[in-house]
């Protein structure tokens, strides 16, 4: 119970009379913000030290933009499509009439690695996607990756 009382007392005490136990600081004015770190300012020549380093940019190298998006890339070379109409759909459909045709003789190896050919060579092409996907699904019953054709 007294020690209740006296830590209650003590607490008044801190609350009470700060300034008795010093606990409070006198308050100092903002500084005025400096932009220049590289030389001297005019708050820096009147203070003589500088405590901290500012390394922001100086006020007259600041500028307003357009909020605007802007192309980064627009001094690179524009791109050149790929020719993927050419010779490769060309040699992927003749692997895909190749692979159709060793599924009719039942030789399902053979038609994997001849769609497995044919979709490297034209990943796009509707016909060799779709029938590599039934053959997936009819034959080697990988109906995931079928989905995924």
């Amino acid at each position: 119970m007294i020690v209740g009382i006296l830590v209650l007392l003590v607490s008044l005490a801190l609350v009470w009379t700060p300034s008795v136990w010093n606990l409070k600081r006198p308050r100092q004015a903002a500084s005025k913000l400096e932009l220049t770190p590289y030389k001297r300012t005019e708050l820096a020549d009147k203070q003589s030290t500088r405590a901290l380093p500012n390394f922001l940019p100086d006020s007259n190298d600041l500028e307003v933009t357009e909020e605007e998006i802007v192309d980064v890339y627009n001094h690179l070379p524009a791109r050149k499509p790929k020719d993927e109409n050419g010779r490769n759909d060309v040699e992927a459909l003749t692997s895909l009439r190749a692979a159709l045709h060793m599924v009719a003789l039942g030789k399902y190896e053979k038609a994997l690695k001849l769609f497995q050919h044919a979709l490297i060579l034209s990943p796009s092409q509707p016909d060799i996607l779709t029938e590599y996907g039934q053959f997936l699904e009819n034959h080697q019953q990988d109906f995931i990756k079928a989905d995924h054709m």
